[in-house]
């Protein structure tokens, strides 16, 4: 029985591309980075966790300055995020399935945005075990007291699909403009969707 429902943040609940373009570009600016290197392509800005970005910095500029210049500018920008997962959210809420967040971003940036939106859920970074390690999501079973075969785990990207494996949930892959369905079915997911809004009748159908 499937009692946990967990998404990955960038382009799955969120379409984030023109947030994080002005958030990288202006903390690029105000922590003396260059921002070609990190966004030489697209997938960059959605691939590297936020602390991998921070190595980036001079040494005069500390770690901890990084991060408070990083949590400003994206409250600052956060209006940015088309919050497109929201009606999803609250369906699977409605149903009474546990509800996470996994996220390459700050976990206490995206629990903040998810609060103002009216969602208290638990949200956790990879920072410590980048994907698709399954460290991370493996934790956060552990935080919504299920197993991994009680769980699915919903993302755009292959190695959304490829951690999920790797912790033994069901996994669902969302097509999006940064990879297409041929793509994603490579990893072999459980189901492959166009729409967020088909995700609580493929979970009841994953069930």
């Amino acid at each position: 029985m499937i009692k946990a429902v967990i998404f990955d943040w960038d382009l799955t609940l969120a379409k984030t591309l023109r947030f994080r373009t002005r958030l990288m570009r202006k903390f690029c600016k105000l922590a003396r980075i260059s921002f070609w290197p990190i966004a030489l392509n697209t997938r960059h800005l959605f691939g590297l966790t936020v602390h991998s970005i921070f190595r980036f910095a001079p040494e005069w500029v500390s770690k901890r300055q990084a991060m408070g210049i990083y949590r400003m500018l994206f409250q600052k920008y956060a209006h940015l995020m088309n919050f497109t997962g929201k009606e999803t959210l609250a369906a699977l809420h409605k149903e009474k399935y546990k509800l996470g967040v996994v996220t390459n971003d700050l976990a206490d940036n995206i629990k903040w945005y998810l609060k103002k939106q009216g969602f208290d859920i638990a949200v956790l970074d990879t920072n410590l075990a980048p994907k698709p390690k399954p460290v991370v999501l493996k934790r956060m079973l552990k935080s919504l007291n299920v197993r991994p075969s009680q769980a699915v785990y919903v993302g755009d990207h292959p190695v959304d699909i490829q951690m999920g494996k790797a912790a033994g949930v069901k996994t669902i892959a969302l097509k999006t403009w940064l990879h297409g369905r041929k793509r994603l079915r490579k990893e072999k997911p459980d189901a492959v969707v166009r729409r967020l809004r088909d995700i609580p009748n493929v979970v009841r159908l994953l069930d």
